[in-house]
């Protein structure tokens, strides 16, 4: 399935650049007429025969206000929340950078893709190797983040993957690719072609650790990785657990030390000199009973110590994002929306019922249209109201 700039990436940055050439036009005819007529043949008309319903304000519409977010002053950074869309952003959204060990989400959700586990299952037994253990020690002599192993000794898919995402072994991410297709550089391939299907256009790996500066990716991009990747449950399960064992190398700890405290239920850390701090996160919140995620990134933070910076900054981001969204008013009674022409030549304007509101944010943008298929001397029973990627049909009442 492709995920990004059709469907998972719903890019709501897509609605609101369509939103914003509707408000340059004062009534965009394919959302805001039911009836459009052309001005030679209304003149040839009589106007009591011209029967229209249509928005007497713009389309694209926003919850008044700005978010009120602190950016830091270092790195790159996106919040959005699933089906709703950005709440905002500090830097090139779409710009590749080095992401150091986040690059480990596409090896895992790779590998989840070739060899998919159920909520709580183990999966196949992967048996470590001589091969395995002098990967172990060349990471070991470069500096990289491991995973005890051992030659004969075995780890199902589940450990193996607690590995590699709670305790960003390196090295379990060569064993993982090895296991899969037999060697890291055909796996690397299929990491590539797994970021295209994704739509991750700026997005390109060259090892399945993140070791290599080669491997980048952008805010955007990573936000839509990673709700690719939560959907997977033993992904979501293992990125969720603060701690696990495994044999040969016992307890392992999550890196992510914001993993249960404001909502944090995942996902991963990375951090290397040409990357420096990078945090890829997740956290819920709820908004009239509904629980929401809040997706966000941070790359390039360049402040030593580099990931302890990542980890407070992102922890600032997380706590304002979860007090931005809550319910918010989108439309008010009593305000005029749509008007009718009737045949006779008398208007009618009609609003909402009772003010809709939804969970949002300040600056949440919105777009109104009206049913396709009005006939002429129809009046409109509801107004559309879209936003990101849930739409609400709501009752429209006679205010004159």
């Amino acid at each position: 399935m492709k995920i990004r700039k059709s469907t998972i990436k719903r890019r709501y940055v897509g609605l609101a650049v369509a939103a914003a050439v509707v408000v340059a036009v004062p009534v965009m005819p394919s959302l805001a007429s039911a009836s459009p007529v052309s001005s030679s043949s209304s003149s040839a008309r009589p106007a009591s025969s011209a029967t229209t319903a249509q928005l007497v304000v713009p389309a694209a519409q926003k919850v008044a206000g700005a978010p009120k977010i602190t950016w830091p002053a270092y790195g790159r950074a996106r919040l959005e929340v699933a089906g709703l869309g950005e709440i905002g952003e500090i830097g090139n959204s779409t710009e590749q950078r080095p992401i150091g060990s986040i690059t480990k989400v596409m090896t895992a959700y790779t590998i989840l893709k070739d060899h998919p586990l159920k909520a709580g299952a183990a999966g196949p037994k992967i048996k470590i190797t001589k091969a395995d253990v002098k990967i172990y020690n060349r990471l070991k002599a470069q500096g990289a983040s491991l995973v005890k192993v051992k030659a004969g000794s075995k780890l199902t898919e589940r450990q193996a993957l607690q590995g590699l995402l709670m305790a960003s072994g390196s090295n379990l991410a060569e064993t993982l690719a090895r296991w899969d297709v037999g060697s890291t550089a055909k796996f690397v391939t299929r990491m590539n072609a797994n970021a295209q299907r994704l739509g991750l256009d700026s997005t390109s790996f060259a090892d399945s650790s993140g070791l290599s500066e080669m491997s980048g990716s952008s805010t955007e991009d990573l936000i839509d990785l990673a709700q690719a990747a939560m959907k997977k449950p033993a992904f979501r399960e293992v990125v969720g657990s603060k701690k696990a064992k495994i044999p040969v190398a016992g307890t392992l700890h999550n890196t992510n030390p914001l993993l249960g405290s404001n909502g944090v239920i995942g996902i991963k850390t990375g951090t290397t000199t040409p990357a420096g701090g990078c945090l890829l996160f997740a956290a819920t919140d709820k908004v009239d009973g509904k629980t929401y995620t809040v997706y966000g990134t941070l790359l390039g933070v360049h402040l030593a110590p580099y990931s302890a910076n990542a980890k407070k900054f992102s922890k600032g981001l997380i706590i304002a994002a979860r007090k931005e969204l809550r319910e918010v008013t989108l439309l008010k009674k009593g305000r005029a929306l749509v008007s009718v022409t009737k045949p006779d030549g008398t208007v009618h304007t009609y609003g909402v019922k009772k003010a809709v509101t939804a969970a949002g944010w300040s600056g949440l943008p919105f777009t109104l249209s009206l049913p396709k298929g009005l006939t002429a001397g129809q009046t409109p029973k509801i107004i559309i109201v879209k936003s990101g990627s849930r739409t609400l049909k709501v009752a429209l009442a006679p205010l004159s």
